[in-house]
């Protein structure tokens, strides 16, 4: 399962849903002010933040997402 925690007006946020959809990838979006002490407490100051699986990555790029994505079965 995929998790993406985000912020309305985050543009990498937006880049990032709008990849998934493309690929036809299922998940889950979360406020990332409704869960911040969460993400916090993780190490997590940015978003977006993708929870594949339960492991909790920080965006990096889209490819990098792609290679993640990929190696875990969702690609």
């Amino acid at each position: 399962m995929i998790i993406v925690y985000t912020l309305e007006h985050c543009p990498q946020c937006k880049l990032l849903k709008k990849y998934l959809v493309s690929k036809g990838i299922e998940f889950e979006e979360k406020d990332a002010r409704e869960n911040a002490q969460y993400l916090m407490t993780q190490g997590f100051m940015a978003v977006p933040v993708i929870d594949l699986d339960g492991q909790l990555i920080p965006f990096l790029s889209i490819k990098q997402i792609e290679i993640l994505l990929k190696t875990s079965g969702y690609l």
